[in-house]
């Protein structure tokens, strides 16, 4: 498979649109088109973990975001709501029980790393 060519993965936590219980999707294929909005919400998600933001202002900024389309695997495919009525406490929470399932890469887009930038020679 060509570089680039690769299928985007994601872990976060969600519930099924038709509603049930928070679960963590561990390394699941979604759209291209929903990873950035994967990475934008696990990040705010993080940071209200550690009091660097507010639980209302993490409500109001993902409380009405469209639903993610999971892709792969089979049984998890569908549509899947992210987390949006969390406190701090809560945050913590999921944030912790990631880490303790071993979620070591949360987004893996599955396209080649640029290589570092050189320097000029002058």
């Amino acid at each position: 498979m060509p570089p680039g060519s690769e299928v985007p993965r994601a872990s976060f936590f969600a519930r099924r649109e038709e509603g049930g219980d928070v679960q963590l999707l561990v390394k699941v294929t979604v759209r291209r088109a929903d990873l950035q909005r994967i990475a934008n919400h696990d990040s705010a998600l993080r940071r209200t973990a550690s009091g660097r933001y507010e639980p209302g202002a993490f409500r109001r900024r993902f409380g009405r975001f469209r639903p993610v389309v999971v892709l792969a695997p089979e049984e998890q495919a569908g549509r899947w709501v992210l987390v949006a009525d969390v406190d701090a406490d809560q945050a913590a929470a999921l944030v912790g029980f990631g880490r303790d399932q071993g979620v070591e890469e949360w987004i893996d887009s599955g396209r080649s790393r640029p290589l570092p930038r050189r320097r000029r020679s002058a």
